[in-house]
């Protein structure tokens, strides 16, 4: 029987609803989307998945919106399992800002009870309500929602919170029966919302469990591998097919000097264009800024231990008992610690910018680890009403602060009516096209012999487009080498049908850029090889085609692996609902 709902939680899902449409709304108060830097890479996955939904492929492997209609393999390494929400409401009619004004205002209200959830879990405070709120608002949030767009690092800031519990649980609590369920859920969610946060949840994990070491058993042990092996199961019909693609090529990631040079995008705590500076500052799109609600927590810990470190109890009284508890959690505090040296120039990154820990980018975004833990100490051991204020009066200026930025300093360059052709169009790709661009940002899945990029500017917009002016939109095949004519060449969604004649062999190249899973379909006569990568044609998919006449059809229909996977992954996420219920049902 469902429990009945009581004043307290009607009061807090009110507020949790007014707090999550009041920071949508700061992004949409314009007309349009506040612009970061990611938002057209993101708007073309919206608009692209909802192009595929419209053309009954459900599961698209390539975005054939993006890059000009030439397809892009933005859904093999940036999952689009969060983005159909806002896809479908695409789909039935809703234009691309309502549709994510929507999307984002759930994304909040779920990001709010999930920091909820896991406050009163874990602490007897009864300041769950505000430490949700606080985390919700807290810079780095801000600077991924507004400053930068980065749908994909907003997601995994609301959902980290659970990978937090789940390790709580597992070493602190002697139930470890159900514990890995909450990491389980975290690090699933983290894979299909920003596959980079995954690998900075496993370093947050792997530390935890160091500190922690003398708490392990073999209980806590299958805990946490039955969350990883589960986590592995339901991720591996994209953690595979990504691997597979970097397998088959060498992409702009693994070669770009811009996007691997770590050590650049390092910035310091103090000074100029500092973090702490970015937290105080109207500026919201620098990387990681902190916040206030941070610092002021941050100084209050260390005001604390400082007094008492001295002995000045007479001071501290009645603070002493806040010192004892921080002392109990100084495992986190070293974790709070270690990631703020990783997410600065304090960290030499010079050093290992060429290794796997290079592939986070930005050191700026492993912040996102010692912002929850902190917060979450600092709601849970302070129990003064004056300093609980003090944090809170930190996220409303806070707020205020990013509310000018966006009012004056952005709002003419950077707000945007989105690109209303593309909502008008049937067949987005083929009638009219991207009027601005093609791809946004993302640029690093494109094989790495493509040539540089250009920026068109205008007041609107700021996005990237291939150099080479023969891959227009809707542009048709070419003929590489051989004396093939072509003709009825037809380009519709992942459809590229043409004829040809030919008295010797020859070499097409296709309208589409090259990865693993196109196919050639030969009929009328014609014979010929399957589409390969092209390297003197920017990466593009080109076949050989056998002297006579015929049809010819390319289209992308997949890898095995791709198919074998994506049933693993249904089967096993089936089996683990059933063994989760099996295993709550049994408690």
């Amino acid at each position: 029987m469902l429990k009945k709902i009581s004043k307290q939680q009607w009061i807090t899902f009110g507020v949790f609803v007014a707090i999550s449409l009041f920071v949508t709304w700061l992004a949409f108060a314009g007309g349009g989307m506040l612009q970061g830097d990611d938002l057209f890479f993101h708007e073309f996955r919206v608009l692209g998945l909802a192009d595929s939904i419209k053309h009954l492929d459900f599961f698209p492997a390539l975005n054939f919106l993006m890059a000009k209609g030439h397809a892009y393999a933005a859904p093999l390494f940036y999952s689009n399992f969060f983005i159909y929400i806002p896809a479908i409401l695409c789909v039935i009619g809703l234009p691309f800002t309502a549709s994510m004004a929507i999307f984002y205002t759930l994304a909040n209200l779920l990001g709010l009870y999930i920091a909820y959830y896991v406050f009163k879990k874990l602490s007897d405070s009864n300041f769950g309500q505000v430490f949700a709120i606080c985390y919700l608002v807290a810079g780095n949030h801000l600077t991924n929602f507004l400053g930068r767009a980065a749908l994909g690092e907003y997601l995994a800031g609301l959902f980290f919170p659970l990978v937090f519990l789940g390790v709580e649980r597992i070493l602190n609590s002697e139930d470890t029966k159900n514990a890995w369920k909450p990491l389980f859920l975290g690090m699933s969610a983290l894979v299909f919302a920003h596959v980079l946060s995954v690998f900075i949840s496993a370093i947050y994990v792997a530390l935890a469990i160091l500190l922690n070491i003398n708490k392990l058993n073999v209980a806590k042990i299958l805990a946490f591998v039955k969350a990883t092996v589960f986590t592995l199961a339901v991720s591996l019909c994209f953690i595979v097919p990504l691997a597979e693609q970097h397998g088959a090529q060498t992409l702009k990631v693994d070669t770009w000097k811009e996007l691997n040079s770590v050590a650049e995008r390092a910035n310091g705590w103090i000074g100029e264009g500092s973090l702490l500076g970015s937290s105080f500052g109207s500026d919201v799109r620098p990387w990681g800024a902190p916040g206030l609600v941070f610092f002021a927590i941050f100084l209050t810990f260390a005001i604390i231990s400082i007094f008492h470190l001295a002995k000045r109890n007479d001071i501290l009284n009645p603070y002493e008992k806040y010192f004892v508890k921080i002392k109990a959690n100084w495992q986190n505090i070293v974790i709070v610690l270690v990631f703020c040296v990783l997410g600065s120039n304090l960290f030499p990154w010079k050093l290992v910018e060429q290794t796997v820990l290079g592939t986070i980018q930005y050191p700026a975004r492993v912040l996102m680890v010692p912002i929850l833990i902190l917060l979450f100490l600092g709601f849970s051991i302070i129990e003064n009403m004056i300093l609980i204020v003090v944090f809170a009066a930190c996220a409303v200026i806070q707020l205020f602060v990013t509310m000018s930025a966006g009012n004056h300093q952005y709002v003419e360059a950077y707000y945007i009516d989105n690109i209303v052709q593309l909502e008008k169009d049937d067949d987005l790709p083929w009638q009219g096209g991207i009027p601005n661009g093609s791809i946004g940002w993302g640029q690093e899945y494109l094989n790495a012999v493509t040539d540089d990029y250009k920026y068109q500017d205008s007041v609107t917009a700021r996005v990237a487009y291939m150099v080479d002016p023969q891959f227009e939109i809707g542009a048709k095949g070419t003929v590489a080498s051989g004396d093939a004519k072509l003709s009825r060449q037809k380009v519709t969604y992942n459809n590229y049908t043409f004829n040809y004649t030919a008295k010797k062999d020859s070499k097409i190249v296709t309208p589409y850029i090259w990865y693993k899973g196109y196919e050639a379909f030969y009929k009328d006569g014609a014979k010929g090889g399957q589409p390969k990568l092209d390297l003197k044609k920017l990466g593009f998919a080109s076949l050989n085609v056998k002297a006579g006449s015929g049809t010819v059809t390319v289209k992308y229909v997949g890898t095995t692996l791709q198919l074998a996977t994506r049933i693993i992954s249904i089967v096993s996420a089936a089996a683990i609902a059933i063994y989760w219920w099996f295993t709550t049902r049994k408690k």
